[in-house]
């Protein structure tokens, strides 16, 4: 039986250091198959880094793999207004690869990691702030 859950697909990935490499957008999608089948949820979507480039460097001539990353639903709304360009995160969940040919005929191959957890590095250059609020709704991953 085919599942279109991303979630439940690909090759797992705990804890994968990440630098964010732009800023993430919001977007409304609607599956066509799967849970969601048909529903309107939302799909936080951007581009990070892993690399073995110091984090004040730049990643040019350092070891360096790219992903899109994506994560679903209050996840998403949640996370856009803290997610900024250059920040560290620690992100676990599935990564699925897709080859493909390109117009000059190489082959390349895209990774997209499907985010079931992101945290963020508290204590990298650049965190000023942490806003939180206390879930009050019982059964919350907070009361966990």
């Amino acid at each position: 039986m085919f599942n279109a859950d991303p979630y439940r697909q690909g090759i797992p990935v705990k804890n994968l250091r990440l630098r964010v490499f732009a800023s993430p957008e919001l977007r409304k999608i609607s599956p066509k198959r799967g849970d969601h089948q048909g529903k309107l949820i939302s799909l936080l979507h951007f581009r990070a880094v892993h690399t073995s480039a110091p984090a004040n460097k730049a990643i040019r001539g350092f070891n360096s793999e790219w992903f899109s990353v994506e994560c679903f639903n209050d996840k998403a709304i949640n996370l856009l207004p803290i997610l900024k360009e250059g920040m560290a995160i620690y992100v676990s969940g599935h990564v699925q690869e897709r080859c493909y040919v390109t117009k000059e005929g190489t082959t390349k191959t895209s990774k997209t990691l499907y985010a079931k957890q992101i945290y963020l590095d508290l204590l990298q250059d650049g965190v000023r702030e942490v806003t939180y609020i206390r879930p009050t709704k019982k059964g919350s991953t907070a009361w966990a």
